[in-house]
C-alpha cells in the first residue's frame, strides 16, 4: 500500500511539458487518485469485516461511472477507468472487486 501511495505523490510531481500537457497530469493524478485512495480504503474496510462486499463493489463502480461521465472530467475518462482496472489488480483488493 505503501508502494502505491509513493507512486500517487509521484504522479503528483511530475513535470508538464506545456501548459496543457500540466493541466491534464494535475486532472489525471487528482482523479486517479480518488478512484485508487477510496478503492484501497474499501478493499481494507472489506478485509477487516467492517464493509460488505457488494457495497464496496456497488459504490465503486458508482463512483467511476459518475466521475467519468461528469463533463469536467470526460478528458480523464479513460485514464480513471485504467485507474479502475489497476485496483481490480492490487494484491490488497483481490477477491474484493
Amino acid at each position: 500500500m505503501a508502494r502505491k501511495t509513493l507512486l500517487l505523490l509521484s504522479l503528483l510531481l511530475l513535470p508538464a511539458r506545456t501548459a496543457k500537457a500540466q493541466e491534464v497530469d494535475a486532472k489525471y493524478a487528482y482523479y486517479s487518485g480518488i478512484i485508487m485512495g477510496a478503492g484501497l480504503i474499501q478493499c481494507a474496510a472489506v478485509k477487516a469485516g467492517e464493509l460488505n462486499k457488494d457495497f464496496a463493489q456497488e459504490s465503486l463502480n458508482y463512483l467511476v461511472k459518475r466521475l467519468s461521465s461528469d463533463p469536467k472530467s470526460s478528458d480523464v475518462a479513460d485514464s480513471m477507468k485504467e485507474a479502475y482496472q489497476a485496483l481490480m489488480q492490487e494484491a490488497e483488493c483481490k477477491g474484493v472487486y
